[in-house]
């Protein structure tokens, strides 16, 4: 198709063909991202098991009010790892697949385009997002969990810091509207 000028010509090449041949190659240094998250995925997936073991040990003593704080800061963290292992999975899939190449595994199964495809980093990032404000408002949640209420302002300020972090976990969904109707 001819151009502007009309010459059917492509334009000149700014760079050399061996150097555009390497700049593609270096992509593959993602793989070391890749797998450093997916290796600290599988670490807090270790911790998440130990403390969830350690959990369970006390479900023995649940009728005693003397660990009933230990408890429940237990669980919070038990679920705070595992939400940050599947942040990590996410973020070695995503890599994988922007930089790398597609998994022709996940391609086969009706969960990986819902979960782990990533068309962008900005896609990447709104996913990853989400995940670690919900880690912010669990631990917002173990924090309350300590709470002395003393008094009515002292409700009214748990409160807010509530009404706060669902708007913090509700607000994305809305700003994105039906996009991520569509997804699941």
């Amino acid at each position: 198709m001819p151009d502007a000028h009309g010459s059917d010509t492509p334009p000149p090449e700014l760079s050399p063909p061996a150097f555009q041949t390497w700049l593609w190659g270096a992509r593959l240094m993602m793989v070391g991202g890749v797998v450093g998250s997916a290796l600290l995925a599988l670490a807090a997936m270790w911790l998440g098991t130990v403390d969830l073991v350690r959990l369970v040990s006390h479900l023995a003593d649940y009728t005693s009010d003397a660990d009933s704080k230990l408890r429940s800061k237990l669980v919070v963290k038990v679920v705070d790892v595992y939400l940050l292992a599947a942040i990590l999975i996410v973020v070695a899939f995503g890599l994988y697949e922007l930089f790398i190449g597609h998994l022709s595994t996940r391609r086969n199964d009706n969960l990986g385009p819902r979960v782990l495809a990533a068309a962008s980093i900005d896609e990447l990032k709104d996913r990853v997002a989400k995940l670690i404000s919900l880690i912010l408002v669990i631990e917002m949640f173990q924090s309350a969990l300590t709470i002395t209420i003393k008094d009515a302002t002292d409700l009214v300020l748990l409160a807010g810091s509530i009404a706060i972090a669902a708007l913090a976990i509700a607000l994305p969904n809305l700003l994105t509207g039906s996009k991520n109707k569509t997804e699941h």
